[in-house]
């Protein structure tokens, strides 16, 4: 693989490029360095690691690395390729487990849910004002919120 180009695969694959840097680092020339990176298009990430003197950069497989020096560059600080490799992708039963951790409203809920806000706007419209309509909306509006914890948090803790 030629570390100069990786465009293997065009924009759908990631890549993790390394960047040693050569020479001296100050905090203003690290941080000219990743805002410069972030600046190429195609790059989703960007960081310096002071204690190795390394840029390490996420991006897509079709930009060049040629063109994370030259913004390195660009920045003043002088850098050269290390390594260069394409980011694996999450396997099929990975994204199955995630996906199935997710749990989908089911319509009875929304159905009951409805049923609920319907009864706070229909007390406000029918019943007249007195200091019971108060406490009856505070009791409807406290029961949509129990409703709601009570179906989405046991859910949740998968």
């Amino acid at each position: 693989m030629n570390p100069m180009n990786v465009a293997s695969g065009g924009g759908d694959s990631l890549t993790r490029t390394t960047l040693q840097i050569d020479g001296a680092m100050s905090r203003l020339l690290n941080a000219a360095m990743i805002h410069a990176l972030q600046r190429v298009p195609g790059v989703l990430l960007a960081d310096v690691d002071t204690a190795t003197a390394q840029a390490i950069v996420a991006h897509d497989g079709a930009v060049p690395t040629a063109s994370l020096v030259s913004a390195a560059l660009r920045a003043g600080v002088a850098t050269h390729i290390l390594a260069a490799a394409p980011i694996p992708a999450a396997p099929a039963a990975a994204e199955a487990a995630i996906a199935a951790t997710v749990r989908k409203p089911r319509p009875r809920e929304f159905l009951v849910m409805g049923a609920m806000v319907a009864i706070v706007f229909l007390i406000d419209a029918f019943v007249p004002n007195s200091p019971q309509k108060r406490y009856m909306l505070e009791i409807d509006l406290l029961a949509i919120w129990v409703f709601f914890f009570a179906t989405a948090l046991p859910w949740r803790r998968r």
